[in-house]
Formats: C-alpha cells, sequence, structure tokens
C-alpha cells in the first residue's frame, strides 16, 4: 500500500496537470493521516509559509492502538495511547508549477499520557515531503520521516514481537490555503 501512494505520488508529480500551485507566503491548514502498523495515528497539519522557499510546520495528532494491537503497557479497557506535537523547519524547491518538494527538521515530543501520565518521548525527524496541488487552493501531500535522535522505546520500524521494516514514518495528508 506504502509503494502504491508514492508511485501514485510520483505519478502526479511528473505527469503535471492544470492546477497552478503558486506558493508565496501565507498559512496551510489540513489533516493528515500516519501509515503505521497497528495503530490509527491522524491529526492537524499547519504549515506557515515565509517565503517560497522557507516555512514552518506544526503537526498535533492523537494516536490510538488498533484492536489486534498488542496490549503491552496499555490499559485493555482503552486504546488511547498518546499523542504527537511536531514543530518543524522546512526548505520548499519548486519542481513544476502544481508540485513542490520539501525537506524539513525539527522535534517530535511524543507525551503518552494513555500509557503512563508522566512518560514522554522525544525524537529529532529530518523529513522529506512531495506536495501535489490538486485544486489552486488544496494540495496534497505523502511525507517521510527518519529519526536521527530519539528517546529509548521509540523506534521506527520496530515492532512489538521484535520485528523490524524500513525505519521511516509516513503520513499522507491534504491542506488548503496558503499561497496557492
Amino acid at each position: 500500500m506504502k509503494r502504491f501512494l508514492c508511485l501514485v505520488a510520483l505519478s502526479f508529480l511528473i505527469c503535471g496537470g492544470t492546477a497552478q500551485a503558486k506558493n508565496t507566503s501565507g498559512v496551510e491548514f489540513g489533516g493528515e493521516i500516519f501509515l503505521v502498523k497497528e495503530k490509527a495515528i491522524a491529526g492537524l497539519d499547519i504549515n506557515v509559509l515565509f517565503s517560497r522557499s522557507f516555512g514552518f510546520n506544526f503537526e498535533a495528532a492523537l494516536a490510538f492502538a488498533s484492536d489486534g494491537a498488542e496490549r503491552k503497557g496499555i490499559d485493555e479497557d482503552s486504546s488511547f495511547l498518546g499523542f504527537l506535537l511536531g514543530p518543524h523547519l522546512f526548505f520548499n524547491q519548486p519542481i513544476n508549477p502544481m508540485a513542490d518538494a520539501r525537506i524539513g527538521f525539527g522535534l517530535d515530543a511524543w507525551p503518552l499520557s494513555g500509557i503512563n501520565k508522566d512518560e514522554a518521548k522525544f525524537a529529532m525527524p529530518i523529513y522529506a515531503e512531495a506536495n501535489l496541488a490538486v485544486t489552486p487552493k488544496m494540495r496534497a501531500f505523502v511525507r517521510a520521516r527518519f529519526y536521527l535522535f530519539k528517546s529509548d522505546g521509540l523506534g521506527l520500524g520496530e515492532e512489538y514481537d521484535g520485528d523490524t521494516q524500513i525505519p521511516l514514518l509516513l503520513s499522507v495528508g491534504l491542506s488548503t490555503g496558503g499561497g496557492r
């Protein structure tokens, strides 16, 4: 599924289209869904564009364990794990009139209040993002992040049973507004 979404986004970026993305400055508001196994993570994505090539991103998302997920340290009656707060700076590079690529870095804070009220994990991510203008005021994006530094117990691609996958956190979303 992840490969399919990446191929679709790449196809749109290469083929182009009729929508025009004219990023200048402004604010983009949107929603984001994280593509993770045995968890449901979704939330808000806000971008403040200072110029065509530089901006600030803030993410706030809620994290829940899926019904079939193992319950190590999680209350059996609740599936709430915690949430993500992520302030990031990014650099924007136009690809064509309707597409941009971004690279960013910042801080991901994961207060795990659903597991333990005093538990919080932190990480320093670097991420790459592809943006596609769906309409003149709406964009779709796919984002992949990798943690350069992280708290113990916050490993991307690590499962409860010890299996490992590619250590990336993928997300997709839609946003509107900004200078488009």
